[in-house]
C-alpha cells in the first residue's frame, strides 16, 4: 500500500520550490551585500577618524616642542 505521487504536481511544486529558494538566496546575498558596504563605509569614516587624530597628535607634538607657531605668546614668569 503505497502513495501515488502524480508526476506533474510534483514536478510544479519541485519547481516552485526551487524558484522560492532561489528568491530566499538572492534576498540573503543582496542583505549580506547591503551589511559588507555598510561596514565598509564605517571603517572609511573610522580611518578617516584615525588620520585626523594623528594630524592633531602631530600637531600638538610640535606645540610642545615649540616648533609650531600657534600665534598665542607665553609669558616666561
Amino acid at each position: 500500500m503505497g502513495y501515488h505521487v502524480d508526476e506533474t504536481a510534483f514536478k510544479v511544486y519541485m519547481g516552485l520550490f526551487a524558484l522560492v529558494g532561489t528568491c530566499a538566496l538572492g534576498c540573503m546575498a543582496v542583505y549580506a551585500r547591503g551589511i559588507y558596504h555598510r561596514l565598509i563605509d564605517h571603517s572609511n569614516r573610522f580611518q578617516k577618524i584615525d588620520k585626523n587624530l594623528a594630524g592633531i597628535n602631530e600637531s600638538l607634538r610640535k606645540i610642545a616642542e615649540g616648533k609650531l607657531e600657534t600665534g598665542v605668546k607665553q609669558d616666561s614668569g
